[in-house]
């Protein structure tokens, strides 16, 4: 079992300030499902941390019972509580685990700005928002602070809510504690951002009379179905960049009648996240290199050496370029006789690199 990955899922189908929801209840039950799955993340349950109109951690709602809207849960705080023992944990300088799963489902609005930087900026509207006091808790600040102390290795934020600009209510970054952390490992922390609407466009939900009439979100259904049915690499690894595609090549067919806004999805600025391998650890295959030449002189020769700097090949380019088949590791990259070199991290995909 994945015993190293954690998940925090939370779905809010019920407010009574707002219009109430039919889809996260069922989105967060499917998400879930696929978060236990064998062949899906393989998390053991006590490692998944959820919340919803009815329950979150073990304190259970009755949204019957309450008399107005400063009474709905869950509230901010009850939120804050799935987030409270990673942070400690990034206070501490500690590792909370290999990989974080952030899934919420729920009636959401993107921070209203231009600026390039804050684009991502998403929040999840609490049970006791209505349109005067937007309450809410801002997740993608979470995710954000997580990669920032690397807590975890990888983050992967799924966010199946409206992505609206609301000038009403302003973005509020949550209290989160200041600390001093190390950019070398944060930006080394692998990421997978997916937002079911493009910034300032709404996700949408739809009732489905394939599923026993019930009502779901349409991205979050495009997803599960990229994660269960998008085809491996040759190594066996089924990553971001696939899930990606996979998701916008489908949910439209998923949508319907339904006139839906892309999603928009960020897979990071350091290395693609690999969500699992399909294929035994054993395949022979091994990732592939090409070094591609900006300007070739004529006999121009590629030298490897691994992380030691002990020379493993020497390979003469053609028509610009050459590629080599390597394990995974830390390799030189050189061209003879030359001051022309870069060092690379191979991990489990093949990549691409100029020279």
């Amino acid at each position: 079992m994945a015993v190293d990955d954690h998940a925090i899922v939370i779905g809010i189908s019920a407010y009574p300030g707002l219009t109430s929801l039919e889809g996260p209840t069922n989105d967060i039950a499917l998400f879930t499902r696929w978060l236990k799955k064998k062949q899906g993340g393989n998390l053991p349950s006590k490692n998944i941390r959820s919340c919803s109109s009815l329950r979150c951690l073990l304190k259970k709602f009755d949204p019957a019972s309450w008399g107005s809207v400063q009474d709905a849960r869950p509230h901010s705080e009850d939120i804050g509580k799935l987030f409270r023992p990673f942070l400690e944990k990034g206070l501490q300088r500690k590792k909370a685990g290999r990989r974080l799963y952030i899934y919420v489902s729920g009636h959401g609005f993107a921070r209203s700005t231009d600026s390039y930087k804050n684009f991502q900026d998403t929040a999840l509207y609490t049970a006791n928002a209505d349109m005067f006091v937007g309450l809410h808790v801002a997740i993608t600040s979470y995710a954000e602070w997580f990669a920032m102390t690397a807590v975890f290795d990888e983050i992967v934020l799924i966010m199946d809510c409206c992505r609206t600009k609301n000038l009403i209510h302003r973005y509020i970054d949550p209290p989160l504690p200041t600390v001093n952390a190390d950019p070398e490992k944060a930006r080394k922390v692998r990421k997978f951002y997916a937002f079911g609407a493009s910034w300032g466009q709404a996700a949408k939900e739809k009732l489905f009379s394939d599923r026993e009439n019930s009502v779901y979100g349409i991205f979050t259904l495009a997803l599960l179905e990229a994660l269960d049915k998008a085809q491996p690499n040759r190594l066996g690894n089924v990553n971001g960049e696939t899930i990606k595609k996979y998701i916008h090549n489908v949910i439209d067919e998923i949508a319907g009648d339904t006139k839906v806004s892309p999603p928009e999805i960020y897979l990071g600025n350091y290395s693609d996240l690999i969500w699992f391998t399909r294929k035994d650890s054993s395949s022979p295959f091994k990732p592939k290199v090409t070094v591609v030449l900006t300007e070739q002189q004529g006999n121009d020769v590629c030298i490897i050496k691994d992380g030691s700097l002990n020379t493993i090949d020497s390979l003469p380019f053609t028509n610009g370029q050459v590629t080599v088949e390597l394990e995974p590791g830390i390799y030189k990259i050189s061209i003879e006789g030359t001051s022309r070199e870069q060092i690379i991290e191979l991990l489990n995909d093949d990549i691409e690199i100029t020279i």
